[in-house]
């Protein structure tokens, strides 16, 4: 067909082209690099470092937790929580049995909080997937011991043995009898911390005999728990609870409306609550 008038020229050359083009050098072409991320600052933490062993029996710094009878933000009249006693507790290091009580940590208003959360002792021979609530939090160290040369394994368990003999990390010191509930770095000297573009988690491994290093901004008030996320680890007493900002927690009330632990305990409706689940549950079970 013939060109139609004031058509535009074709956007390329007919191949093969009668001028080829002159030899060039060409760079790859490639897109440019993403830039850098700040690197998060590095100020002291405040307060400073926590040390919190999560060891078995399942407790954390030896304390076994056990829940209050209502939540402790909403509710804390009623909570009736078990208070800690710390001379006590720090002599119930495995294999003792840990005390028993709502163990918690109150921490103020934006600080920089530091835990280094370790699997350190006799008891130290399985690793720890510890959980917060309430915080993404930077994962800035993870600590592993040594192992035996001869396995490449951290423990040996030798035949007849109650437990096994696992490495433990040289660069932390537990205070002799307190279950390493009382623990500093070795030297007063902390590992370099990696706080350049580290991982954000809300989760992390703790291994066997080592530990691990994280750090968040206290910006969340409210009541967190902090846990092991192994049911059986969990369900036997391996958490506590980080109380945050209590100065600030005042400042969101629950709304009038928001159910209360006991709230129901006592009235006519919950009576006739009870005896309707009372007779649909004996029917269920008289049918089957």
């Amino acid at each position: 067909l013939p060109t139609p008038p004031h058509s535009s020229p074709p956007p390329t050359s007919p191949f093969p082209s009668p001028h080829p083009p002159q030899s060039s050098h060409l760079s790859p072409i490639v897109a440019p690099p993403p830039p850098a991320p700040a690197a998060i600052p590095s100020p002291p933490p405040h307060p400073p470092p926590t040390f919190l062993n999560f060891g078995l029996e399942p407790s954390i710094n030896t304390r076994r937790f056990v829940i209050g009878e209502a939540p402790p933000l909403t509710q804390p009249d009623d909570a009736h929580m078990v208070v800690c006693d710390p001379e006590l507790c720090q002599a119930s290091g495995f294999p003792k049995e840990p005390c028993t009580c709502t163990h918690y940590m109150s921490v103020g208003y934006n600080h920089t909080i530091q835990l280094v959360l370790t699997n350190l002792g006799i008891s130290a021979f399985g690793m720890h997937p510890v959980h917060l609530h309430g915080h993404q939090f930077r994962v800035l160290k993870v600590g592993f011991p040594p192992v035996y040369e001869d396995t490449g394994a951290v423990c040996k368990w030798a035949a007849g043995a109650a437990h096994p003999s696992c490495k433990q990390t040289v660069d932390i010191v537990c205070t002799p009898g307190t279950g390493c509930s009382v623990a500093h770095w070795a030297n007063q000297t902390p590992p370099v911390l990696n706080r350049d573009r580290p991982p954000i988690k809300n989760t992390v491994i703790v291994p066997p005999g080592g530990y691990t290093v994280i750090e968040f901004e206290s910006t969340n008030p409210g009541w967190w728990h902090l846990h092991c996320h192994m049911a059986h680890h969990l369900a036997s007493g391996m958490g506590m609870f980080l109380n945050e900002a209590p100065e600030e927690q005042k400042l969101f009330p629950p709304p009038g409306s928001f159910p209360r632990c006991g709230g129901m305990h006592g009235t006519q409706e919950f009576r006739q609550h009870v005896d309707r689940s009372t007779q649909r549950w004996q029917q269920l079970q008289a049918g089957s």
